[in-house]
């Protein structure tokens, strides 16, 4: 049976889950925030990443169901972990095009209603920048909308889209995630570490915080520490974990906001 016919039975059958990953402030090991990501654990398969079943999260009949399934369990295990980890943030990748819907923030307002605990972290909600290009006031409106319940919004893979100035401005972000691209080659391509302090300008100049994903080497995660981004997710810092793994993640610390200063997105050598 193809991947796409088995999916809904997946769902009701509880063989989607979620693995966390850390985003870690690299110079002290602080955990900023733990990001969501989906796993099929197949009958015959086995345990399957997103990436091997992309195309099926493209069904639109399928992404409302999926994004619940997501928001809900985040927040369960979000309120789940704060005996050991403290109130840290989750972050989640939902569908654009739920986003955009009718549905998206009555879903929202009520998962954190029900959410159990009381939470000064936020949740995130991570946009892939791409997905902007598709905007719509609705979206907008929505993203808004979502702010004022607490919730944050990420850019993610941020230098793969076309995002300009303005909508930079406009857009109600809290932060960006520099797109692994970029990170993969720092340490061959001095150009890359060009771009990179060129996005942490602009973070800064807008007043975001700034992440980078895909770091794999210890040279990689020196050259960002150099070039002022702190913030950084991972395998080379920390692969994805079940939610029983948490536990071997450092004891809590007080949740704070980061944000990259002026003084941070300056390449000190």
């Amino acid at each position: 049976m193809p991947l796409r016919c088995e999916f809904t039975r997946a769902i009701e059958a509880g063989e989607l889950y979620l693995k966390y990953q850390p985003v870690v402030h690299a110079a002290t090991g602080e955990i900023h925030s733990l990001e969501a990501l989906l796993r099929w654990h197949h009958p015959i398969y086995g345990h399957l990443a997103a990436r091997d079943f992309a195309f099926v999260l493209q069904d639109p009949s399928l992404q409302e169901a999926l994004s619940l399934l997501v928001l809900q369990e985040a927040l369960q295990a979000r309120a789940r972990w704060v005996p050991h980890l403290g109130p840290i943030p989750v972050s989640i990748n939902l569908s654009p095009r739920w986003l955009m819907s009718k549905t998206f923030l009555d879903r929202i307002e009520e998962g954190l209603s029900h959410a159990k605990g009381s939470h000064p972290a936020p949740l995130y909600i991570e946009i892939i920048e791409t997905d902007i290009l598709r905007s719509t006031p609705t979206l907008l409106t929505n993203l808004q909308d979502a702010c004022e319940l607490g919730v944050q919004f990420m850019l993610d893979d941020f230098g793969s889209g076309y995002t300009s100035i303005a909508e930079l401005r406009d857009l109600p972000l809290h932060g960006i995630k520099i797109d692994r691209h970029y990170v993969r080659h720092i340490a061959q391509n001095p150009q890359q570490a060009s771009v990179i302090l060129g996005m942490l300008h602009i973070a800064a100049g807008f007043g975001l915080l700034a992440m980078a994903e895909g770091v794999e080497t210890q040279r990689q995660q020196t050259m960002l520490d150099r070039l002022g981004c702190h913030l950084m997710q991972g395998n080379g810092l920390c692969p994805p974990l079940a939610e029983d793994e948490l536990c071997l993640l450092p004891k809590p610390v007080p949740y704070r906001p980061w944000r990259v200063s002026e003084t941070d997105a300056k390449w000190h050598v």
